[in-house]
Parts: C-alpha cells; structure tokens; sequence
C-alpha cells in the first residue's frame, strides 16, 4: 500500500510540474495609493483542489456552490475517470488527506 500511496504522490507531482511551472502563477496586483497587495495562485494546489473536487472528496466544502467549482466541475468533468482522480477517491476512503 505504501508504494501505491507513493506512485500516487510522484504522479500526482509529476502531472503538476508538467502543467505548470513556478513562474506560472496567476498574478493579481491592486494598488490603493500607497499600499500594495499581491495574490498570487498557486497552479499546484489548484491542480490538487481540481482532483478533489472530481473525486467527491467531502472535506472539500471551501467553495461550496460558487461559479468557481461550477466552472471547474464543467470545464474538467471529461477527467472524472482519470487514473489520479480515481486514486484519490480510493485513497480518501482510506484516510488520506493533506
């Protein structure tokens, strides 16, 4: 089992680096005057929110009944049955979570 969990993890980091890069983050800057905010997102944790969500993990409640998860949920429905959104269900039910 452990070298499961493993192979999940690696592949689970390997999909991330090659959908993503670090300097690939989403960027938002809002100047008021003097005083700066920077948002940045990070496609990592996306990608890891984006395989719960097609999972049904139930931990997963942060945006419940946003246009958000509804336009993940639409746009990455086609990825239900992928192998790394089946091993998270299966792993979930295991205990897994991060």
């Amino acid at each position: 089992m452990r070298k499961t969990i493993l192979k999940v993890l690696a592949t689970l980091l390997v999909v991330s680096l090659l959908l993503t890069n670090l300097s690939g983050y989403s960027k938002v800057k809002a100047d008021n005057g003097t005083k700066t905010v920077n948002v940045y997102v990070d496609p990592r944790i996306e990608l890891l929110y984006t395989v719960e969500l097609l999972s049904g993990y139930s931990v997963t409640g942060y945006y419940n009944n946003t246009q958000y998860k509804k336009e993940i949920l639409d746009y990455f429905s086609a990825f239900k049955s992928h192998p790394a959104v089946k091993k998270f269900k299966e792993m979930s039910r295991r205990g897994f979570g991060y």
